[in-house]
């Protein structure tokens, strides 16, 4: 029951730590690229502003809700919930596979989640804006748990099963040789080139968080583990 409550508070620490931490990285960076594809897709003219520089940059109309702090706030409880969901999530597979747990390890774990939930995935289906256009909704999360999956499983057959690497190899490769599902069109309201700026921000980010998911995990509990055992010498 001890293990089960310093697991559960350590995931959930975890969570609040890395939701918060990418809440703020998000603030600059996805957040204003949805906020500028909304008013694409919306069909109001978007404001292009020139820099000294020479670069042009399209930001969100002023006002509304896009950049409201309720939206924000939205966005930071969200962030820290999923981060919660997760941290409990990755700190399970760890404490179920034993062995020594502590933050770098925890990296480790966190790079492999990100690899399984995100990367993979973005390789067939890029994580995609307010107005892209898409394939049937159904049909891409059939393909994306496909991906999850076959990643994951792969990934752990690689790590922990040396006889089976092969077949872990086979397994990250199966969803894309299938193929992912595609629009008959690729144009979308947004601009590709916005669209491929928030592909991009949208990783980096998705990998600052899983890591950091990762390495608060394994750092505190390993720290409860060591807690635990001091006091057990003790007593």
């Amino acid at each position: 029951m001890a293990f089960i409550s310093r697991l559960f508070l350590a995931a959930i620490g975890a969570g609040l730590i890395a939701g918060l931490l990418v809440s703020v990285v998000q603030l600059g960076t996805t957040v204003p690229l949805i906020a500028a594809a909304e008013v694409y897709e919306s069909g109001a003219a978007p404001a292009v502003h020139e820099h000294a520089d020479g670069e042009s940059h399209v930001h969100a109309t002023p006002g509304g809700e896009d950049g409201g702090l309720a939206r924000h706030a939205l966005t930071f409880i969200a962030n820290m919930v999923i981060g919660a969901g997760c941290g409990l999530f990755l700190a399970a597979l760890m404490a179920l596979h034993g062995g020594a747990i502590d933050a770098r390890r925890g990296v480790l774990w966190g790079a492999a989640g990100f690899a399984a939930l995100m990367l993979a995935p973005a390789l067939g289906l890029p994580p995609e804006l307010p107005g892209s256009a898409a394939a049937e909704l159904g049909a891409r999360q059939a393909w994306y748990l496909l991906a999850v999956l076959c990643t994951g499983g792969g990934l752990w057959l690689i790590a922990f099963a040396p006889r089976l690497i092969w077949l872990g190899l086979a397994l990250l490769v199966v969803p894309h040789l299938l193929g992912a599902p595609h629009p008959p069109t690729l144009e979308g309201a947004a601009p590709a080139g916005l669209a491929a700026h928030f592909a991009v921000a949208s990783l980096v980010t998705g990998a600052l968080f899983w890591l950091t998911l990762g390495a608060a995990a394994g750092w505190l509990l390993g720290r409860g583990e060591g807690e635990g055992q001091r006091l057990a010498t003790r007593g």
